[in-house]
């Protein structure tokens, strides 16, 4: 083959090696810098446009309050008289937690204090502070109220247990003193004496045990394991709305209408481009056919 084939023939591109036009397809960002501001007035009117709309939506709705209250339910001897979930059950369906044809005010939620015991967060909303407040302190009246009266059931009932202990003991201890006074008394057959200390012994250990149950009982109508439910935390009178809430309306409306606004932008560009290419292919078109 001769040089002046060599030097004709196309040579191979290296291995990894890029064409001249590699970028011809590629988007440069100064172009797109350059689009968005000269389209910038459609950018900004499309923010304008979203920010008034996010405006009339935060003028029209009607916020929203939340109050917020901690109840610390009855327990009688280290037991809730009722327990936290059925407490709780009973709140949802009392007061149609979770139904959204509820008018406002209304009990929003119900759920375990996350700080531990047998306390319940209660929380409820009302189109102004007050009104989320009044309807939080009158669902936690109630509550107290039936908590005490069946708080004050279950501590009668352990109140005369404890009595009844009181009162075999009370027995048991003459008992016990007339068999001692039996045993040590003049002229007392043998055999009656043995059976007498025979039965002192059972009586001691029968008095031994009632000592301990009485025990247990005083100890579970202490104040530590017995007490009425109580409010651990009041109704608290909110500052601002739950909803809406005007910063994250705005933040959120700020991104919407930017992303809007660019892409109209893009939009339009593209538009025109198409036209003055539809323009300049109709004139070759023309200039071909003279």
């Amino acid at each position: 083959m001769s040089s002046s084939q060599l030097s004709g023939a196309s040579l191979p591109t290296e291995a990894g090696a890029l064409p001249d036009n590699w970028n011809d397809n590629e988007i440069s960002l100064f172009d797109l810098w350059e689009v968005l501001v000269c389209r910038r007035w459609w950018i900004i009117g499309a923010l304008v446009v979203v920010l008034l709309a996010a405006g009339a939506y935060l003028f029209l709705v009607p916020p929203v309050y939340e109050s917020r209250s901690v109840v610390q339910l009855s327990k009688v001897a280290g037991v809730p008289v009722v327990t936290l979930e059925v407490t709780a059950m009973g709140l949802r369906e009392g007061y149609k937690v979770g139904d959204p044809d509820r008018p406002r005010p209304y009990l929003e939620s119900v759920s375990k204090d996350e700080s531990g015991g047998d306390a319940l967060v209660i929380t409820a909303l009302g189109q102004s502070p007050d009104e989320a407040q009044a309807y939080l302190a009158m669902v936690a009246r109630k509550l107290l109220e039936a908590q005490e009266q069946q708080f004050g059931s279950v501590l009668q009932i352990q109140r005369a247990a404890f009595n009844r202990v009181e009162s075999q003991l009370s027995m048991l201890k003459q008992l016990l003193a007339a068999h001692q006074v039996a045993v040590v008394a003049d002229g007392a057959d043998e055999a009656l004496r043995a059976l007498l200390v025979l039965q002192s012994a059972g009586l001691q250990a029968s008095l031994q045990s009632l000592e301990e149950r009485r025990a247990e009982l005083a100890l579970s109508l202490s104040r530590q394991s017995t007490y009425s439910a109580s409010i651990i935390r009041e109704p608290t009178l909110p500052v601002r709305p739950v909803r809406p809430q005007p910063v994250l309306v705005l933040l959120i409306a700020l991104g919407l209408g930017g992303a809007l606004g660019v892409s109209i932008a893009l939009f339009v560009e593209f538009l025109q481009k198409a036209r003055l290419r539809s323009a300049a292919r109709a004139a070759e078109g023309a200039g071909g056919r003279q």
